[in-house]
């Protein structure tokens, strides 16, 4: 209760101090809020979109890694299979599937995710 009276005294003496101040004084901070805020709005408007982009580039790097690696599983698939050709063998290896790769980015894209804190609060 001792905090609310302190409060309350200072709110007053605020209050005393504005009704000593001249009116063209109060219009000038009275304009001045509403600028405050705009201003205000965009700092959080910038850092907003500079954390989008950061996430946005994790995620396009995880993808193009994704891309990198099966294009790299292509390339041994194809060369184990013209090696298995050029012995006069039979190929028994099986392409890869489309699950796998889309497996392995919705894993990259659940770890960027953890990593970022986005989902950490759906966890608990």
């Amino acid at each position: 209760m001792k905090w609310q009276s302190g409060l309350k005294w200072r709110w007053i003496r605020f209050l005393m101090i504005w009704n000593r101040a001249p009116i063209r004084a109060q219009g000038g901070v009275l304009a001045l809020i509403p600028i405050v805020a705009v201003v205000v709005s965009f700092i959080f408007a910038i850092y907003g979109n500079s954390q989008r982009g950061r996430i946005q580039y994790d995620i396009e790097r995880r993808f193009r890694l994704v891309r990198q690696y099966n294009d790299l599983m292509n390339s041994v698939i194809n060369a184990e299979t013209v090696a298995q050709i050029n012995k006069g063998g039979t190929i028994k290896v099986a392409p890869p599937k489309k699950d796998d790769a889309i497996g392995l980015l919705e894993q990259e894209i659940v770890k960027i995710a953890e990593q970022k804190d986005l989902l950490k609060e759906t966890n608990h």
